[in-house]
């Protein structure tokens, strides 16, 4: 029997105040003291106008403050340009992902023109990802908008824009943080030619991110591959010393995107698959901003939202990926698609951990033709030179149907075992699970709710260590789960992370927002 997704599709409310959990079943490990803070979309419906895309939704900021065995929920809309004017209209204003604006009817030609190349005209609809930069919280999507949120009350607060620090017009959602401290992200800039830009924030100590944006820097300008065409990305790589950024078969034309801006179009309606093109995977090391020449390539097509991990060992970038065959994933995360369970259930819809070796070689002409240069013994992974290239041959590991990776952070650049995720809602192995993969054996544990798996659906996994544990595995892992079947309420799950097996539910009689993405806070960062 079809389960019906239309709720959870339905636009949420916000709380005037935080609410504790109605019932707690089982025991929340007494160790956790923090804030679980989750971004994603809460609001499809604005006046007659329903958003297309799940991740075109109004972006709701919610948080579970766990202490003392016991959660409270909160839950309010992030104050975006985008959310206020779509109110104030009635539609949206801003063209989001998937659903076109109404700028146009607005401005005359000329203004749109003027403001094709600025950050004006663009969403700030930050409804994907949620970071830390020094001591403070921002809220991110894929364009050159962030806002700054305050943990403790979910208030919004001030908009940061890239392209007046960085000068680019796009950029990925995932910020990330090296041990040092520093901050890093990539753009995209066509004002002056189409290319993209590692950004770089060095580390400044506490204080205020003002000071932080004082010493940002372009750490290294990286050239399109195919002139005139940017990539889509969400993510990007990152080790100890190194940056690994990957174009894929799904691009755009920089003509389309100024287009698309005096047209008030979406964005993905600018991008195109092209099926002859393979992924290249650029290196930069971030100890001298150079990037490599080396060509590399993937030996087949793919497209993909997240990384899960990289590392380097004897002169060799381990990378982690979660792949798609192709970019189908992006139609079926339409919103009617999802609601009427037009859903493909091929392979193609799904991902699968690919783990790629890529040797630092700076010059291929040092390296034997036809030779595998990946000698690491636990790898199955191979480069091997072709012509004038490198080409990479991954590892696949574990089944097919993940997404939302999550780790130990106390592994993340390291050679790491574990990788936890969430299966969708189609029908592969992980369906609405949430799993833990030994990347060392391919073994998968899978949690799916006992009672009625096929009508409980999980979200993103964080994995949060226990303080003091040894083993990569010594932790907890939290996801809120939504509870479809009539008069049952959704649901804030603890596992643990080594067993897989439930050690307890916050159970709460309001509805818990879906989220993309969500970060974990102890209780020293918030207050």
């Amino acid at each position: 029997m079809s389960v019906e997704l239309t709720p959870l599709y339905e636009n949420q409310e916000e709380l005037k105040e935080p609410v504790i959990a109605t019932k707690i079943i089982g025991n929340i490990p007494h160790w956790i003291n923090g804030t679980y803070l989750r971004v994603g979309p809460g609001m499809f419906d604005v006046g007659k106008v329903k958003l297309n895309h799940f991740s075109d939704g109004y972006s709701m900021l919610s948080k579970f403050d766990i202490k003392n065995g016991q959660v409270s929920m909160h839950k309010r809309f992030l104050k975006s340009e985008a959310y206020k004017k779509a109110l104030e209209q009635k539609e949206p204003f801003f063209p989001e992902f998937a659903t076109k604006g109404n700028i146009g009817s607005q401005k005359s030609f000329f203004s749109r023109l003027i403001s094709a190349f600025s950050s004006v005209d663009v969403t700030d609809n930050d409804c994907l990802n949620v970071f830390k930069l020094g001591d403070d919280v921002f809220a991110s999507t894929e364009t050159m908008h962030i806002t700054r949120v305050k943990p403790q009350d979910l208030e919004t607060s001030d908009r940061v824009d890239y392209s007046k620090v960085f000068g680019v017009h796009m950029a990925t959602p995932h910020a990330l943080i090296d041990s040092k401290g520093d901050w890093y992200n990539i753009g995209s800039s066509f004002s002056t030619g189409a290319k993209y830009q590692v950004m770089k924030i060095p580390n400044y100590g506490s204080g205020n991110y003002k000071d932080g944006i004082k010493k940002a820097t372009v750490l290294c300008t990286i050239p399109v591959s195919r002139r005139g065409y940017f990539t889509y990305y969400h993510t990007f790589g990152m080790s100890e010393n190194f940056i690994i950024f990957i174009e894929q078969p799904w691009s755009m034309s920089e003509l389309k995107l100024i287009d698309s801006k005096l047209k008030g179009k979406s964005i993905r309606d600018l991008f195109e698959w092209d099926a002859s093109a393979i992924n290249r995977f650029h290196i930069v090391d971030k100890r001298d901003g150079k990037l490599y020449t080396t060509k590399f390539y993937s030996e087949t097509p793919f497209f993909f939202f997240h990384f899960a991990n990289c590392f380097e060992h004897n002169e060799t970038l381990v990378v982690d990926i979660l792949t798609f065959p192709d970019h189908s994933i992006i139609e079926e995360m339409n919103v009617s698609n999802i609601c009427q369970r037009r859903l493909d259930e091929s392979e193609k819809s799904f991902a699968r951990i690919h783990r790629f070796a890529i040797p630092l070689i700076k010059n291929v002409k040092d390296v034997t033709l036809g030779e595998n240069l990946i000698t690491l013994d636990y790898l199955s992974a191979s480069a091997v030179r072709t012509d004038d290239k490198i080409i990479l041959k991954p590892q696949p590991i574990g089944e097919s149907g993940i997404e939302s990776p999550d780790i130990n952070p106390k592994k993340r650049y390291h050679r790491y075992q574990f990788i936890y995720g969430s299966g969708l809602n189609s029908r592969s192995f992980f369906e609405n699970s949430l799993c833990k993969i030994n990347l060392e054996t391919g073994d998968t544990i899978v949690w799916k709710a006992k009672d009625a798996f096929t009508h409980i659906f999980t979200g993103d996994p964080k994995y949060i260590p226990r303080p003091g544990g040894s083993n990569e595995d010594d932790g907890v892992i939290v996801a809120a789960c939504a509870d479809m079947r009539q008069n049952e309420h959704n649901f804030l799950l603890f596992l643990n992370a080594a067993t897989m097996e439930e050690e307890a539910r916050a159970i709460f009689d309001r509805p818990i927002p879906q989220s993309i993405h969500s970060i974990y806070l102890p209780a020293t960062e918030v207050n």
